[in-house]
């Protein structure tokens, strides 16, 4: 069994992983064992559909070091992402202070399997810690089975067989609400598939964040705070987001009880309008040859002309939440909403700035949760919005300024002139007297309402 030390050990070599590593040892001597399951780097994007694209600008997400797209409001590729985070491991591994271990398994206690090699097995000798890059692990499609019966013969595959049918079908009956359906509707729409052959089968309406909100200010610019200001309720909260062009719904004649943060712009809100055939009915129980039975009863009819495309897969259904630093472990997870990549590379910040001292860290980093009900993206608002004074005062403005990830400097990551100034200000949401002012006001509507989520 061959021994390795290394200050830490890293299990999972996805986005949260990468950006965590690249700050970590891009900005120390340390060492690093990086061990993953899959072949390559980049977690769940290896597994993803071929046509999925960032639904946010490229500029805000991967690793500090390398800038990831074209720049701007570019919306990377999965094969672009792929090779960006091929190029990223190559750097790290550059430094001659990382091992990078795919196709191995962490049994525990620094000790490492090979998938490949039968009897080949590491023991880590860990000076420092291990990091969990588990916790946030995206749930896709293809690697996670429906969620309701399939009779055999029912031809229905996954999003990701869109890009490997060889035969038009009758109709397309899209399974789920989220930004997986939502991409599946979009691509064939983009493939010059009629919307009437479309029918899409929505569980729960949902909010969506729209992009174009993102260059006004985002959802703690000026405009955010009027609308958190003009709130007493939920209800009104996202009345008013939604008045203001920051969340969106596919129609106003049904309100949403889900709100998972996905992305899309009115652009393609409008095309995803044309579809005529959206079914309302809850979850599905079954789908055999000529039915789809519905969890309440309700029965509509398919046939083996028509294609089932399974989007059902929440993906951000995580672990709960655990303390982010211990003495041992540090398990990354979101401190800012939402931004797994700049939460993971602001940890390992910390855990440079502070390396012995967690419950100080742990009280800078307090998680944010995926949202998914109506009420959990304000819950998960306001502790972004803490943790962003409290991130600007323990790393300073300096840190944030050279970190890409941060949206500080917007002059390099979306081509804009802005002075240093003015990128104070969008960090902190207009003025810190805007911050705590959207805090107190959240905190009341909360309280009003009994939020105690």
């Amino acid at each position: 069994m061959p021994n390795l030390t290394a200050d830490y050990l890293v299990v999972g070599a996805g986005a949260s992983a990468m950006s965590f590593l690249d700050e970590l040892v891009h900005n120390s001597d340390l060492t690093v064992v990086v061990a993953d399951r899959r072949a390559q780097p980049g977690g769940h994007w290896t597994d993803a559909y071929d046509f999925v694209r960032l639904h946010q600008p490229a500029a805000f997400y991967g690793v500090n070091s390398r800038p990831l797209g074209a720049g701007g409001p570019d919306l990377a590729s999965k094969v672009q992402i792929l090779a960006y985070y091929e190029l990223v491991m190559k750097d790290l591994i550059a430094t001659g202070r990382v091992t990078w271990l795919p196709l191995t398994d962490y049994r525990g206690n620094g000790h490492l399997v090979s998938l490949v090699q039968e009897g080949l097995e590491y023991q880590i000798n860990i000076t420092r810690k291990t990091v969990d890059a588990t916790a946030l692990l995206t749930k896709v499609p293809s690697t996670h089975p429906p969620n309701y019966r399939v009779e055999e013969g029912v031809q229905l595959l996954p999003i990701n067989g869109l890009a490997r049918i060889s035969k038009p079908w009758k109709k397309y009956v899209v399974i789920g609400a989220g930004k997986t359906g939502i991409d599946a509707i979009l691509y064939l729409l983009d493939l010059q598939v009629d919307p009437d052959n479309i029918i899409w089968i929505v569980s729960n309406d949902c909010w969506y964040y729209s992009r174009d909100a993102l260059g006004r200010g985002g959802f703690e610019g000026p405009e955010a705070i009027k609308c958190v200001l003009a709130s007493n309720t939920l209800k009104d909260l996202y009345k008013n987001y939604e008045e203001a062009g920051h969340f969106i719904r596919i129609s106003k004649n049904f309100e949403p009880s889900k709100m998972r943060a996905a992305t899309i712009s009115e652009a393609e809100i409008k095309r995803i309008r044309q579809l005529k055939n959206i079914v309302r009915e809850g979850r599905i129980e079954s789908v055999s040859q000529s039915e789809i039975t519905f969890k309440n009863g309700f029965q509509m009819s398919t046939d083996l002309n028509t294609l089932h495309v399974d989007c059902s897969v929440n993906g951000t259904i995580f672990a709960p939440p655990k303390p982010i630093f211990t003495s041992s472990t540090i398990t990354l997870q979101m401190v800012r909403l939402p931004a797994p990549t700049y939460s993971a590379s602001v940890i390992a910040g910390l855990e440079l700035l502070w390396p012995k001292d967690e419950e100080k860290k742990n009280e800078v980093a307090d998680i944010v949760s995926a949202p998914h009900d109506l009420e959990d993206w304000f819950v998960n608002f306001k502790i972004h919005l803490q943790n962003g004074k409290k991130i600007m005062q323990a790393l300073g403005f300096q840190w944030l300024w050279y970190r890409r990830l941060s949206g500080v400097n917007l002059s390099e990551a979306m081509g804009v002139k802005i002075g240093l100034l003015v990128g104070a200000i969008q960090l902190l949401g207009l003025s810190e007297r805007g911050q705590n002012q959207m805090i107190e006001r959240l905190e009341t509507i909360f309280e009003a309402e009994q939020i105690t989520k």
